[in-house]
């Protein structure tokens, strides 16, 4: 018997064992991994229409069972209401951008000669450096080449962005339902109870989470914006919906706060016509505006909106917005707390209750 036993493991192809198996099947993920980082700028618009479809799905999927819309047509709607807001919002607010940006770019370099004037800040070798590059390049012919390059390809992108994402969008959408329903035919709950389970509960975390987040994002980007300009911050419309939008990682949003604070005491010390400093203009106001937002957040928006907390402690989502920031990115701190709620799901499901067991 056992020597049967020991011809059919030699017999065996290297594939077939588990432990070197499981090693290639790491390789592959790792090396898939490495390819599509090395591809992110051709991935990117990919993986943000996939993103799109799966957060529009349940909606997309209501409409159909509601009232009976095809998804293509349900689709189409939603395409079609998203760029009339969109063109509202940029025929209504284009101007008001517009001339904020104008007025920033305007006093940005008497900001900078005020505050290296007051504080011992050496601007002239930084805008000297500056031009002594932009005069190196239009003496350099290769120079000129390769800038003109650089805008050339920048604006592809931009283009291209613009035409794959909604086309992505479209294709993933009309499909994502169908390949849904085949994965669950596929991982039954009489086959696979805890893969559908863990599933169903990693689906249910990560998307609450975005499309929670997201709406927030856009009340909150309201409350600072009007919040700010009843402060007579300068830029508030500006400032309010970039914080706001900072809001989608936990903590990001101080960065708004501090610009606000900043803006505000420029504007008011820096110029002839300037009042001079007042501690509850520059200090007081604009931090009750970014205290109202994030006790709306905290307190009325997370709960209502969201419907629970996230299992994770203060603690751990701010270190783990410091780690996934420092490893990759924005992107890093963007799939910071959604990987680490499947990670805690995984967790919980298969370490701490074998370990109770």
């Amino acid at each position: 018997m056992g020597i049967h036993v020991g011809k059919e493991r030699e017999g065996r192809h290297l594939w077939q064992i588990t432990a070197i198996r499981d090693i290639l099947w790491l390789l592959l993920a790792t090396i898939l991994l490495w390819l599509a980082y090395q591809a992110k700028n051709i991935l990117l618009p990919l993986l943000i229409g996939l993103t799109l479809a799966y957060l529009f799905n349940p909606l997309i999927t209501w409409i159909k069972k509601r009232w009976g819309i095809s998804r293509l047509l349900s689709i189409a709607i939603i395409f079609a209401l998203v760029l009339l807001a969109g063109g509202a919002a940029g025929i209504w607010l284009g101007p008001l951008v517009v001339n904020q940006v104008e007025t920033l770019l305007e006093r940005l370099p008497g900001y900078l000669q005020i505050a290296g004037e007051r504080y011992g800040i050496e601007i002239g070798d930084i805008t000297g450096g500056l031009a002594e590059q932009l005069r190196s390049g239009q003496e350099g012919t290769s120079s000129l080449f390769e800038l003109a390059g650089r805008i050339v390809g920048t604006t592809t992108t931009i283009l291209l962005w613009m035409i794959l994402i909604p086309v992505y969008f479209f294709y993933f959408s009309w499909h994502f339902q169908g390949v849904v329903e085949e994965g669950q035919r596929y991982l039954s709950l009489d086959r696979h109870p805890k893969a559908v389970t863990v599933l169903r509960r990693m689906d249910e975390a990560v998307g609450t989470f975005f499309r929670a987040r997201l709406v927030i994002c856009l009340i909150l980007g309201v409350v600072f914006a009007v919040g700010w300009w009843l402060a007579e911050v300068p830029y508030w419309f500006l400032l309010g919906i970039a914080t706001g939008l900072l809001n989608i990682v936990p903590y990001v949003s101080v960065l708004g706060w501090g610009l606000a604070l900043v803006v505000k005491y420029l504007d008011m010390t820096v110029g002839t016509g300037a009042p001079g400093f007042e501690w509850m203009a520059v200090l007081l106001w604009p931090s009750v505006v970014f205290a109202v937002g994030n006790f709306l957040e905290a307190w009325v928006l997370t709960p209502l909106i969201h419907g629970h907390t996230t299992p994770l402690s203060p603690i751990v989502i701010f270190t783990l917005v410091l780690v996934g920031g420092s490893i990759g990115g924005f992107w890093g701190l963007l799939l910071a707390i959604p990987v680490a709620l499947c990670l805690d799901i995984l967790a919980k499901e298969f370490l701490w209750k074998r370990d109770r067991k």
